[in-house]
């Protein structure tokens, strides 16, 4: 199982696929690609940016500030959610037209799942550096303008929240918390949050950024440079844990994609943890048997300049695609990949 590199384009971070559309971004600006063949397409750029739409236009200041477009999120028909620059945008699936949402922001950037549908609402978890420890929230909408507050972990409690994500077998909505090991938690709620449960929590081993559903089991890897990462295998029905393989570094983001294959794309932190300074992508075709297939190194100041990681659309379509943050080679390009 090995990843091919087919074709590679400058100054673009992939978000997501609409209508086959390739949707990528760099700085404020949002762009389309069609098709290959045919490049890039500049389709608008995020109105009323002032300073900081000028300083997302700087890699290095846009890295070093936490600017630009974290992320492009379709929902219901027509409707996109994005977030840039510290704030939450409605727009279309055209990008023609823009509307800031009022809702508080504390968030300086978002992980993959921070902004999540689930049945007939979209929910936007916080994600903030949190160094208070103050209470964090989760807000609700069913038609991404109007937002309410549904549920908050109280004050002390947990840093910031990691992942909402639907559990397509029984519709509950699984998080994740963190960082500490007596912050990171992993259970599942109803749609409303008015039933909360814990899985379990205590250590890293509840400390994710994405989950993947089976019918009988969830998986998770865990997302720590503290220790050695594994990924977590979690069985309905007894509620027992396995860990299953040994990764070189925090595990951001487990997928199933194309032709059987599974994907975990891992990330470095500069931890005690890690087993080396580079972000991999593993694939597999049990969940079992993992293949290191490709892997870059990190450029420079993880801390100031964000960590090294790989970036993948919310959906998978056709062929692999993903972009890079803070690694050597790939820092803000658009990798498109064929898996044999």
């Amino acid at each position: 199982m090995n990843l091919i590199v087919k074709k590679i384009f400058s100054n673009l971070k992939v978000h997501t696929i609409i209508n086959e559309n390739v949707i990528a971004s760099s700085g404020s600006s949002i762009y389309r690609l069609r098709n290959p063949a045919n490049g890039i397409e500049k389709i608008n750029i995020i109105p009323k940016q002032q300073l900081k739409g000028f300083l997302s236009s700087s890699r290095l200041l846009s890295r070093g500030l936490r600017l630009g477009i974290f992320q492009i999120k379709k929902f219901f028909d027509n409707q996109v959610l994005i977030f840039c620059n510290r704030r939450l945008i409605l727009s279309n699936s055209d990008f023609l037209k823009f509307k800031e949402i009022d809702i508080p922001i504390r968030s300086f950037q978002l992980m993959d799942h921070n902004i999540s549908i689930a049945g007939d609402f979209i929910y936007f978890s916080e994600y903030f550096p949190n160094d208070s420890r103050d209470s964090v929230h989760i807000y609700r909408s069913n038609d991404g303008v109007n937002w309410s507050k549904i549920y908050s972990f109280p004050a002390n409690s947990i840093k910031h929240i990691h992942v909402l994500q639907e559990d397509p077998y029984t519709h509950n909505i699984w998080y994740s918390t963190g960082d500490s090991d007596d912050e990171s938690m992993v259970g599942f709620a109803d749609y409303d949050f008015s039933n909360v449960n814990i899985v379990g929590c205590g250590d890293q081993k509840w400390r994710t950024l994405e989950f993947l559903f089976k019918k009988d089991k969830v998986y998770w890897g865990m997302d720590t440079s503290l220790q050695s990462s594994h990924l977590i295998e979690f069985d309905r029905i007894s509620g027992n844990t396995r860990e299953i393989g040994n990764f070189d570094g925090p595990i951001f983001n487990i997928k199933k994609i194309k032709n059987g294959f599974y994907l975990i794309g891992t990330a470095t932190e500069g931890g005690p943890g890690e087993l080396d300074n580079k972000a991999h992508i593993w694939l597999s075709k049990d969940l079992e048997n993992w293949h290191d297939s490709i892997s870059y190194s990190k450029d420079i100041f993880p801390y100031l300049m964000g960590f090294g990681r790989l970036i993948f659309p919310d959906v998978t379509e056709g062929k692999l695609i993903f972009s890079g943050n803070g690694l050597k080679q790939i820092d803000n390009k658009l990798v498109m990949c064929d898996v044999v």
